[in-house]
C-alpha cells in the first residue's frame, strides 16, 4: 500500500496500535513531492485515542507527528525519546542490536541485515511493550523471552535476503527509492568494504531514477541493468543502461531478460545484489531455480 491516508490497512477497524517507520519520499504523485507533505499523508492514519509510536527524523517531522497526534488525543510518542539503541553488529548473519533504557541494557540478534534493521527491531520491541501497557488485559504473553524470540525468529522476504548461499551469494532487496537505496548503500559499504560486488537492477518509470543512480554510483559496484518481463511499467533495460552511462556508473550490459541478467552477475564470481524494485526482488526468488 502507499501508507497512510491513501493505505488500503485504513478499512481495518479496532486498530489498538499504529507504529510508523522512517518517511522518506515515495508514490509522489499521491503523497507530495516534499517530505512535510509525505509526513501529513503517513501521519493521517493515527486512529483517535489509539497509541502511536514513531520512529523519528528530522525536528519538523517529529514536531508534525506530534501536533496531529494531539489533534486526535492520541498518546503519541517518538521512538528516540522512549529508549537509547543502536547497532552493536552487522553480517551476513544478520543484526546484533542493544536498546538501554534508564540502568538496564538489553540484546537482541534479529537474522534481518542492516543498520535500518536496528530501528526496525526497536520500533517492534516498543509497540508490542506499549500493547501490554496501555491495554490493561489481552496481552499478558508479552514478556521479555517472547520479545527475545520474536526479533530472533523474524523473516522479511525481499529486505537484504540471501535466496543463494554458495559463493557468491545472490541476495535481493526490495530498496526502490532514493531512501531505501541509502540505507542499501550504508549496508553493502559495513559488509564489502572495498570488495567488489555486482548490482542488477531494475526500475519503475515513476520512481525518481536519477536520483536513485546518483545512490547506486556511491555503492561502487558494477551494474547489470533488466527489466520486469510484460511490465510496461517498468523501464526498459536499454533506457537504464543509457542513463546509467550518462552518470558514468560501470555497467556490464542491459538484458531485458532478469534471470539473464542475473546468472551473467553471477558467472564473474562476485556477489550480487539485485534491487531497485520489489517487482525484480519477487521476479527473482520466483523464477531464479526454474
Amino acid at each position: 500500500g502507499l501508507g497512510g491516508r491513501l493505505d488500503a490497512t485504513n478499512i481495518l477497524s479496532n486498530v489498538l496500535l499504529t507504529l510508523i517507520t522512517p518517511i522518506g519520499i515515495d508514490h509522489s504523485e499521491y503523497l507530495g513531492n516534499s517530505l512535510d507533505s509525505v509526513a501529513k499523508e503517513k501521519f493521517a492514519v493515527m486512529r483517535p485515542k489509539v497509541p502511536a509510536i514513531f520512529s523519528g527524523g528530522d525536528e519538523d517531522i517529529e514536531t508534525i507527528f506530534l501536533d496531529m497526534a494531539f489533534k486526535k488525543s492520541t498518546s503519541a510518542q517518538v521512538l528516540p525519546r522512549l529508549c537509547s539503541y543502536g547497532t552493536a553488529r552487522v553480517s551476513f548473519n544478520g543484526t546484533d542490536v542493544y536498546v538501554e533504557s534508564d540502568c538496564l541494557r538489553t540484546d537482541y540478534h534479529t537474522p534481518l541485515i542492516g543498520t535500518h534493521q536496528t530501528e526496525n527491531a526497536v520500533l517492534a520491541i516498543a509497540g508490542a511493550c506499549a500493547l501490554k501497557s496501555f491495554y490493561k488485559t489481552g496481552f499478558e504473553n508479552i514478556t521479555f523471552p517472547a520479545l527475545y524470540n520474536g526479533v530472533v525468529s523474524v523473516q522479511w522476504p525481499g529486505r537484504f535476503e540471501i535466496i543463494k548461499k554458495g559463493i557468491p551469494l545472490l541476495i535481493v532487496d526490495g530498496a526502490h527509492n532514493p531512501h531505501a537505496l541509502e540505507k542499501l548503500a550504508e549496508n553493502t559499504k559495513i559488509l564489502y568494504d572495498s570488495k567488489s560486488f555486482n548490482l542488477v537492477v531494475a526500475m519503475m518509470k515513476d520512481k525518481d531514477i536519477s536520483e536513485s543512480l546518483n545512490v547506486i554510483k556511491k555503492m561502487k559496484g558494477t551494474l547489470y541493468c533488466t527489466q520486469i518481463p510484460g511490465m510496461d511499467r517498468s523501464l526498459p533495460a536499454k533506457d537504464l543502461f543509457a542513463m546509467a552511462e550518462e552518470k558514468n556508473i560501470t555497467c556490464a550490459g542491459k538484458w531485458e531478460d532478469p534471470i539473464r541478467a542475473v546468472k551473467e552477475s553471477l558467472a564473474s564470481g562476485s556477489d550480487t545484489v539485485c534491487c531497485g524494485s520489489l517487482f525484480l526482488s519477487g521476479f527473482v526468488k520466483e523464477n531464479f531455480y526454474e
